[in-house]
């Protein structure tokens, strides 16, 4: 990481500054100009103000001021500014979509759509993405793997209420195909967590004639997710003690 520039690096101009300008409403007035001011703008020296005469033409994060090699004296031109300012998106873009995921764990997604509607370019928010993705900030597996988590510890849960409950967090398909995928064990609990929602359910349904019983049993299991095989099986095995009444008995 960067060191902090010396005080007497970071402002020279004793000119009063005319306040903020955009990097193009400067690029015509500064043309030919020099950097004359390189300024901490936070608390944590992470984000500088640049100033060329009496106008701060740019933000920028530590990182783009090193990687740019800014520094007072340099000359201010249409290559430098178009630098700058490709440089200051990225940094705003960053800035916003790491604030986002400090709040909320975000699929990749949701996190492209909430920076788009706030105003970020596509190829910036794209770039975005993939460098908060490489320090593990974006993970979509993580976030499956929690959605799926916390919604069966939250209550009986079968694939298909899963499938829905990840797609709806923007999870791309096939990720969630992986997820679910888990092979004959996955099937064996899926089974025994549908038999144990449909028993605890009977024990409010004793007055319901067993044509009721089962239709409200089957219509529950439907609902929380699971499929039509495993609603019949959780059913049958339920055997006597439920007195159910099924098509194919």
């Amino acid at each position: 990481m960067m060191s902090s520039p010396a005080s007497d690096e970071l402002f020279e101009s004793s000119a009063p500054d005319s306040g903020p300008a955009s990097i193009g409403e400067a690029r015509g007035e500064a043309k030919g100009e020099a950097i004359t001011a390189i300024k901490s703008v936070g608390p944590d020296d992470s984000r500088f103000a640049v100033k060329v005469g009496r106008r701060r033409v740019a933000v920028v994060s530590a990182q783009t001021l090193s990687e740019l090699s800014l520094a007072i004296g340099q000359r201010w031109d249409e290559r430098l500014a178009d630098r700058v300012e490709q440089r200051a998106a990225y940094d705003k873009a960053r800035r916003d979509a790491t604030r986002r995921l400090d709040r909320r764990a975000l699929s990749k997604r949701e996190l492209a759509e909430k920076l788009t509607a706030a105003g970020h370019a596509e190829s910036v928010v794209d770039q975005v993405l993939t460098d908060v993705s490489k320090i593990g900030l974006l993970d979509d597996e993580a976030l499956g793997r929690a959605i799926i988590e916390i919604t069966v510890d939250r209550r009986a849960a079968g694939p298909n209420l899963l499938r829905q409950k990840l797609a709806t967090r923007g999870i791309d398909s096939s990720l969630i195909d992986r997820l679910l995928d888990r092979g004959e064990g996955a099937a064996a609990e899926s089974l025994e967590a549908a038999v144990s929602l449909a028993r605890a359910k009977l024990a409010s349904m004793t007055r319901l004639d067993p044509q009721s019983r089962t239709r409200r049993l089957w219509g529950l299991l439907q609902r929380r997710g699971y499929d039509e095989h495993t609603t019949e099986a959780a059913l049958r095995s339920l055997g006597d003690e439920a007195e159910l009444v099924l098509d194919h008995d």
